[in-house]
């Protein structure tokens, strides 16, 4: 198994330190894993410079190479939806916004050929942004939200190369290219759950300490995580700090188990 970084920075950013961050504590509890961090041609010449040249004795860095033109957002999108293209075999996709607290060989366990985690560990009649998913899919045109009946999130993706793997990821990367192109809309989660959508739902749920969204609901998980996700934004922020979103929607949520998607036990 592999372990998937995407990562596209300047030195106005902090995702340089994030991955670094993350592929540290990847190598801490797994000193031999086979870590691999995709990048675009800009991020890598930044490696050049010694302060930011650490990670490269971390991990492995396949480079690609885009036009001047697409924009960091673009080059991430496009690398992310199309590792299959880059990357042969197995692997765990794991966003850079995300510290590992355990070692990660058990992913192997997993039955399925793709899957994911819950978006805030939630279904969707339980989620706190049930009614932008549902707007968002009927602006887009999607249909995977209402189909699933809830969210994976795109910070972390586990793929098997087989037919129904390479199925996902290339219709996510078709996907996200009408969404961002068309639409205007770069988000790639959504797109995510449409490509599931239109494989026939393949993707099977993972456990959530498999990817613990601290700022959505991830408390539960956090005892026996295995990655951690940070991320928050200040709108999140905001909500909690004005008790407009807590945790007790999502620790309801776990009561119920989704009734269309099967969990990586199942064969």
């Amino acid at each position: 198994m592999k372990y998937v970084y995407v990562l596209t920075s300047t030195k106005n950013d902090l995702y340089y330190e994030q991955a670094l961050m993350s592929v540290w504590s990847l190598r801490y509890h797994m000193k031999d894993a086979e870590v691999i961090v995709l990048v675009d041609n800009k991020t890598k010449e930044s490696f050049k410079d010694e302060k930011r040249a650490e990670l490269k004795e971390l991990a492995q860095i396949i480079s690609v190479d885009f036009d001047d033109s697409v924009s960091n957002v673009e080059r991430s999108r496009l690398i992310k939806t199309a590792i299959p293209d880059y990357v042969k075999g197995d692997f765990l996709y794991i966003d850079c916004d995300t510290v590992i607290a355990d070692d990660l060989s058990s992913i192997n366990e997993i039955k399925g050929d793709a899957g994911g985690v819950l978006d805030g560990h939630s279904l969707l009649d339980e989620h706190v942004h049930k009614n932008y998913f549902i707007e968002r899919d009927k602006r887009l045109g999607f249909h995977g939200t209402l189909a699933e009946g809830f969210n994976f999130n795109g910070g972390l993706v586990f793929f098997r190369d087989t037919e129904t793997g390479r199925a996902l990821f290339k219709n996510w990367n078709e996907v996200w290219k009408y969404s961002a192109y068309e639409k205007h809309d770069l988000h790639d989660q959504s797109a995510l759950n449409e490509a599931n959508y239109r494989i026939g739902l393949k993707m099977v749920q993972l456990p959530g300490e498999w990817n613990c969204q601290l700022s959505h609901g991830g408390l539960e998980f956090l005892k026996n995580a295995k990655i951690v996700q940070s991320r928050q934004n200040q709108k999140t922020k905001r909500q909690y700090r004005n008790g407009k979103a807590g945790y007790l929607e999502y620790f309801r949520s776990r009561k119920q188990k989704p009734k269309k998607s099967r969990t990586c036990h199942e064969k």
